[in-house]
């Protein structure tokens, strides 16, 4: 039995899979001629669908890959996973803001680390004057210019603290999340590894891990200079 509320809900289903048809089309045809603007077109596309979830996404993937080695695939430059989850919290935590998904103790928790806040904001502001003052380029992200890194790492964590105000985790996620974190630390031997004893695949391996300072040091300045190999 069809009631009022299905039948409202019929004409903006239709236009759903009107629009994901008219998309998937439009995907196949950038996809014939670029495969990287179909590329962007399916990134865009999942951005947009899984909007209502950013923020659990951002707190999830941030906490577990930061400090790994996983780089996203098919990025124009080397970009970290926890790094691109963490962008996702600057559309997820005004979405929670907006519709008012917030505990109901995160107004007070704001006010008693209200000077925490305040820090963050003027270390933006300090930041940004920076970036203006001397000029940066996001090279890892396919710009010409580079330098930027640093600043885009500072940009995307620092909304970090107020995501998991508005967006707490659960406990027990939140102790499965560590020790996740502690075990893809690991992937940084992968890496390494094949840096050492399998330079024929630095290619493949090193776009999807990337190399811990210590080591990209090392092979820049000793191994390339002096000719010494690390064991």
């Amino acid at each position: 039995m069809n009631t009022a509320n299905s039948i409202n809900l019929r004409p903006q289903i239709l236009l759903w899979y009107a629009g994901m048809f008219l998309a998937l089309l439009l995907l196949a045809g950038m996809l014939a001629r670029n495969w990287f603007q179909a590329s962007l077109l399916l990134v865009a596309i999942g951005w947009a669908l899984t909007i209502p979830y950013h923020a659990s996404i951002a707190s999830s993937l941030s906490l577990a890959f930061f400090g790994s080695a996983f780089l996203v695939p098919f990025a124009p430059g080397p970009l970290p996973v926890a790094d691109a989850a963490s962008l996702l919290a600057w559309s997820g935590v005004p979405l929670i803001l907006l519709l008012r998904r917030y505990p109901a103790d995160a107004g007070t928790l704001f006010r008693s680390n209200l000077g925490i806040f305040i820090g963050i904001a003027i270390y933006l502001c300090v930041l940004a004057i920076l970036m203006k003052a001397h000029g940066v380029g996001f090279g890892f992200l396919g710009a010409r210019e580079g330098g930027g890194r640093i600043y885009f790492q500072q940009l995307a964590y620092a909304i970090i603290p107020l995501l998991f105000l508005v967006a707490p985790l659960d406990e027990k996620l939140f102790l499965r999340l560590v020790l996740l974190h502690f075990v893809l630390s690991l992937s940084y031997l992968v890496s390494e590894v094949t840096l050492a004893y399998a330079p024929s695949l630095n290619n493949v391996v090193l776009r999807l891990f990337q190399l811990p300072t210590d080591a990209l040091t090392f092979e820049v300045t000793t191994t390339r200079q002096f000719g010494f190999r690390r064991l």
